[in-house]
């Protein structure tokens, strides 16, 4: 795989960072990341961010990867060593594959840091929790300070137009939060699904954390600090070929890509676990209006508060006394429904967070329904065939 200088073209709104890329297994085609032309100061034009992107990838295929821009040491000696031996524990059909630079950047104190904090927002509990300690806490150190928002297209809303609609949306949606947070929402398009799509090993819930660090990376010219937040709690980081979302490997990625000469890059929020991280957020009254947990496209700006998500979020809020708090953002009449036949699934503890749910009910001396009792005999019975 051949990825050539990267260029950064700017028109009268965006400033785009572009890359050839030639492959044997994929179609020839450009890689790109557009901003608006306003943050054009925190784009980097180094190479970091195409080769953390497309690892994976050339890694599937088995494909070298020559780099003609300039890439950073760091990033460069991680990515040709450490970094994969870690991807192959998650996926040991991934290739170990060499890795050439024409341009090898070494540390050098007289590089400007930049100045920026950032992480991305997606409206969800875990960016909703890293605001409540990055932002909102008197307690955080001006150096760890959040000061810009990002919210990246790297695969999440699929493909295409349809998907870049969606984006769009997306970002639209939680443009009037950020406002009223009074942070900088840098909008990232890019097509690197592209490079991803065709393969199902490659889909997003396994490579979302290589995606978004390559988002990072891109801004590094500007960006001193960018926290990512985690979804899961420390016990559940692991390191071996039996887990099943890449977000539990992405302490020891972040770890390994964190570079010392231009960013650092963090995983925060893995010290709470969800139902915490569900009271914490339930303190920021801007939550109220604009929490977004849904895995649909919500209608009328609303979660569906019928997904499996929506109501893990609604039964902790209810179980917290904070539900009546969110009946802006989520249809309340719909949980009430769905309700009692959840709650089976929390009696039936079959998975981290209906456990948590199910301890956090007990502390509070919570009845079940009848129904609830019945239904986790369902859940349990179909639990068990299905692992046999």
């Amino acid at each position: 795989m051949k990825i050539s200088c990267p260029k950064l073209i700017v028109d009268d709104e965006l400033v785009r960072y572009e890359v050839d890329v030639t492959s044997e297994h994929l179609n020839a085609m450009k890689l790109f990341y557009e901003l608006d032309k306003e943050h054009m100061a925190i784009v980097s034009d180094y190479a970091d961010a195409a080769l953390i992107g497309l690892l994976m990838p050339a890694m599937h295929y088995g494909e070298d990867i020559y780099l003609e821009g300039k890439v950073s040491e760091n990033t460069y000696w991680n990515a040709s060593f450490k970094l994969q031996k870690l991807l192959q524990t998650f996926m040991p059909s991934l290739n170990q594959i060499n890795i050439y630079a024409k341009e090898i950047i070494a540390c050098d104190e007289s590089i400007k840091k930049g100045s920026e904090c950032a992480t991305g927002f997606s409206g969800g509990v875990d960016s909703f929790c890293t605001l409540a300690d990055y932002f909102y806490n008197p307690k955080c150190p001006k150096s760890s300070k959040i000061t810009m928002l990002t919210f990246n297209n790297v695969g999440s809303h699929w493909s295409g137009e349809e998907g870049y609609n969606l984006f769009l949306r997306r970002y639209n949606r939680l443009l009037s939060v950020t406002k009223k947070i009074g942070l900088p929402f840098v909008k990232i398009n890019s097509n690197l699904d592209e490079f991803y799509k065709n393969e199902s090993e490659l889909r997003f819930i396994k490579t979302f954390v290589m995606r978004n660090v390559s988002v990072a990376l891109l801004l590094q010219k500007g960006v001193k600090k960018f926290l990512h937040s985690s979804s899961h709690f420390y016990e559940h980081l692991a390191v071996n070929s039996n887990i099943i979302h890449i977000s539990q490997l992405e302490s020891f990625i972040l770890q390994i890509l964190s570079s010392c000469d231009t960013i650092e890059i963090l995983n925060v929020g893995s010290e709470y676990k969800r139902g915490e991280k569900i009271k914490i957020v339930s303190n920021i009254e801007n939550s109220y209006k604009f929490l977004d947990v849904c895995t649909t496209d919500g209608v009328n700006q609303k979660n569906c508060s019928a997904c499996k998500k929506c109501l893990r979020t609604l039964t902790v809020l209810d179980l917290l006394g904070k539900l009546k708090l969110y009946k802006e953002s989520f249809d309340l009449r719909v949980y009430q429904k769905h309700k009692s036949k959840f709650l089976g699934k929390v009696l039936s503890k079959n998975d981290e967070f209906t456990q948590e749910i199910y301890e956090l009910a007990m502390k509070k001396k919570f009845t079940f329904p009848v129904a609830s009792y019945l239904y986790s005999v369902y859940y349990r019975l179909r639990y068990l065939i299905k692992g046999r």
